[in-house]
């Protein structure tokens, strides 16, 4: 019933680093990007949506921000508050704070961003998490993004 934080490298997850990073050098919005990426391949794989099924084992749900001044070195102060359908989804990341509530989640940890204008990271799920819809409530350095919506599926 736990998920681990999937320790993706920037090669790892590509695609979403290069549309996020188009998108921060022509417009210096804060903008905060969910999918589910296959990492079968050498390169991953941006699926187009958010709908992560927990019996493909490739499969990864990552974010990443963008537009919002960020640093370096792990001095990023970053909150995800998970709202999962069921107060069995547990969280676990090395090295993070993490509060649970019932159903929520925070989890708040300090992260680096490797060219100073995105972060991101990604998470695994697996067939003993609750499925259904859950929604990421995502802060960077204070800065509150949008809540970002994806759902578990057989």
């Amino acid at each position: 019933m736990k998920k681990l934080l999937a320790l993706a490298s920037i090669a790892t997850v590509g695609a979403l680093t290069v549309s996020v990073q188009t998108v921060a050098q022509t417009a210096e919005i804060p903008r905060a990007y969910l999918s589910v990426m296959d990492m079968s391949g050498k390169v991953a794989k941006n699926t187009g949506n958010q709908i992560y099924s927990v019996s493909n084992s490739n499969l990864q749900l990552c974010w990443a921000a963008s537009g919002i001044p960020l640093e370096p070195a792990n001095l990023n102060k970053v909150t995800e508050l998970f709202i999962a359908p069921s107060v069995k989804a547990k969280f676990v990341k090395p090295g993070a704070a993490i509060k649970v509530e019932n159903e929520r989640s925070a989890i708040t940890s300090m992260m680096g961003s490797a060219d100073g204008k995105t972060i991101q990271t990604c998470w695994r799920f697996d067939q003993n998490d609750p499925l259904g819809k859950y929604t990421l409530r995502l802060n960077v350095n204070d800065i509150q993004f949008d809540d970002l919506v994806f759902e578990l599926v057989k």
